[in-house]
């Protein structure tokens, strides 16, 4: 068989070979609160929260925990983490205690750093979902947790969609398991390794792997096996080629083969947003969605979207990879309320607001490689975006303190990339742009250097306009054809 085009994740989501060739761009092991990060404003301990899956009790705790090591903001990750940052040695072994007690955190570290599991956060709730993953998540953490993954790399992850409206399919994963329908209405999850899901419909050859929703965890047991001590999937790929491991995998799973793509119905376009007051699959049930401008939130905000999930008497409140915090099982009458609640907080619940357009890492603020303040610069990018029609604003923007870019995976419409002298090298999304270096690889095509913040906020403007400028004309075009 042909097989499906590699998307080696260790040069997309998690950082690698990529990066490794850019200044600074070598990452050490993911931090934890058993195994925090010195940055430059002190430890950098990071939570994983395994499907985003918080609830109010976990968000309760963990607030509580950072309030007691004297920490004034929680940031959320692209994987749908939590972390702190400026946290000192002792208040981290603080922390990690009250996590631990909490079960926010897995006791034993080498534990604690496996549990990588990405989930979209309308996982059991989204109606357009084919497969509730939930089962299948609790089977993935018991394998990621078991002696059999000892030998993984803290960055192997494993991320398993439903196939809802609200989905994951972009995201690189050293094992992506994605829920689809075949013609004759059987539904199976799509395997691919070392790479994202929605990759294989561009893909040129007519064939990809399928396995039975009753063999998922079996599966993932078997790429852990073949993964052993090489860390991650992509060097399993490296070492033995993607057919060889592909097959072997069907050759072990009864319920794993090749597939035709026109024997199955693709999911196509992006992901719905979470934000705002969407529809469950559970009759009478919405859930509620709300950005957190740049992902930064302070504790007591976080408690209080807690105790609101609470007084509305359900106790599941979730992560999203795009920072967002997702409430579900509200009832109807009360989503407008708690909309405006979560607005009243300092939370977004208009999915056209431009914060869901801009991120950024933690910039010069509190990390060493970076060359600019990226918050500040983000902030009035997303100020100036809000004077821009919505047709008119790029539809993701990167501000980069450096050239790692560490805060969005794969590459966003454009970039702001921190260099020397605490300028910006602007950098645009274009397939047919072909990459001149490392950093064009990460970024897209680097279209400006050496601009300084406010003209490199007014260059993102200016793409923007070109963007909607093409498509009125395309548009024009086929109207008059």
């Amino acid at each position: 068989m042909t097989e499906p085009p590699r998307h080696d994740a260790s040069s997309h989501a998690f950082g690698g070979p990529v990066q490794a060739a850019v200044r600074g761009a070598v990452r050490g092991a993911c931090p934890s609160v058993h195994q925090p990060l010195a940055e430059a404003d002190g430890n950098l301990a990071r939570v994983r929260v395994p499907a985003g899956l918080l609830g109010s009790a976990g968000a309760r705790a963990f607030a509580g925990a950072v309030e007691a090591v004297g920490g004034s903001v929680i940031e959320m990750t692209n994987r749908a983490n939590l972390q702190v940052r400026g946290v000192s040695p002792a208040s981290t072994t603080l922390m990690r205690d009250l996590l631990v007690a909490a079960e926010l955190v897995a006791d034993e570290p080498e534990v604690d750093e496996r549990r990588n599991v990405l989930a979209s956060p309308m996982s059991s709730i989204d109606p357009g979902e084919l497969v509730d993953p939930t089962p299948h998540l609790a089977a993935v953490l018991d394998c990621l947790a078991s002696p059999a993954a000892a030998a993984l790399s803290p960055k192997f992850g494993v991320l398993v969609d439903g196939g809802g409206l609200v989905h994951v399919r972009d995201r690189a994963h050293d094992l992506a398991l994605g829920a689809v329908r075949e013609l004759t209405g059987r539904t199976v999850f799509e395997v691919r390794l070392a790479g994202a899901l929605d990759e294989r419909a561009a893909s040129p050859y007519g064939s990809c792997w399928v396995v039975e929703p009753d063999e998922v965890a079996a599966l993932v047991e078997a790429v852990v096996a073949l993964t052993g001590d090489r860390g991650r999937v992509g060097a399993l790929l490296d070492e033995i080629g993607a057919v060889a491991v592909y097959e072997e995998l069907s050759a072990r799973i009864d319920g794993m083969a090749a597939c035709a793509m026109s024997d199955l119905e693709l999911p196509t376009g992006e992901s719905e947003s979470p934000v705002g007051i969407r529809p469950q699959r559970q009759v009478g049930r919405v859930s509620v969605g709300a950005i957190v401008p740049l992902g930064r939130i302070a504790p007591p905000t976080l408690r209080a979207v807690a105790d609101l999930a609470d007084s509305v008497g359900m106790a599941d409140l979730r992560i999203s990879p795009w920072r967002q915090v997702v409430l579900s099982g509200v009832a109807d009458a009360d989503a407008r309320a708690v909309a405006q609640e979560l607005d009243t907080l300092g939370l977004i619940v208009d999915p056209a607001h431009p914060a869901g357009v801009v991120v950024a890492c933690v910039g010069s603020a509190g990390c060493a490689s970076a060359f600019t303040d990226t918050l500040a610069d983000a902030e009035a990018l997303i100020g100036q975006f809000a004077d821009e029609p919505v047709a008119s604003r790029p539809r993701s923007v990167h501000v980069s303190g450096c050239e790692k870019g560490c805060a969005y995976p794969g590459r966003a419409e454009v970039s702001l990339v921190g260099t020397a002298g605490g300028a910006y090298a602007v950098h645009r999304r274009d397939r047919t742009v072909v990459a001149l270096d490392p950093v064009e690889q990460r970024f897209g095509g680097r279209v400006q250097t050496a601009l300084l913040p406010e003209p490199a906020r007014n260059a993102a403007i200016e793409i923007g306009h070109e963007h909607t400028q093409r498509v009125h004309h395309s548009d024009d075009e086929r109207a008059t054809a």
